[in-house]
């Protein structure tokens, strides 16, 4: 007898950085991606979640209403639940400690590191994050470099400027 595939749900929605799309499992949010086809999305968390995808606004509306908040500026965190199962528990201790970063506020790679208690990782903490499945909601833009640089970003530092102007801070 063999086991059918889980499903994991995804909806696409309009932000002011573009059309934003996310996904959750039935344990919280798995997925956020700006820029990204829907195609490729999709093969994207088939191939990395073992799950076969469904697009669902419903199933995606508590998030949907979350990220209208905050990018109306009426919500400071997400308290949605996130599903980080399937990352290494480096990643994340990481991801845990930037989810706590308040809105508007920017803090080093080298604090994240000191607030998981390795304070010699920061490159490490730069690569996890690198690797955030979930940005936006695990507020990576707001991780800048020791110096007060914009640092790195997946998205790329256009991207990152823009999140952090919403949050009201302008990076040079």
């Amino acid at each position: 007898m063999s086991r059918s595939k889980t499903s994991v749900y995804y909806a696409s929605m309009r932000t002011p950085i573009g059309r934003l799309l996310a996904a959750c499992t039935e344990s919280g949010l798995v997925r956020v991606s700006v820029r990204q086809e829907e195609a490729s999305f999709v093969a994207e968390l088939e191939r990395k979640l073992g799950a076969h995808a469904v697009r669902s606004g419903r199933e995606l509306a508590p998030v949907t209403r979350q990220f209208e908040r905050y990018f109306a500026g009426r919500s400071s965190r997400f308290d949605i639940p996130v599903d980080l199962r399937h990352l290494t528990p480096f990643q994340r201790r990481v991801l845990g400690a930037t989810r706590r970063i308040p809105r508007g506020r920017v803090v080093s790679y080298g604090e994240i590191a000191r607030r998981i208690g390795q304070a010699k990782a920061c490159r490490a903490v730069g690569q996890a994050l690198g690797q955030n499945p979930i940005p936006i909601a695990i507020p990576c833009h707001r991780v800048i470099s020791a110096n007060g640089g914009l640092g790195g970003y997946t998205g790329g530092l256009k991207l990152k400027k823009k999140l952090l102007a919403i949050e009201g801070l302008e990076m040079a």
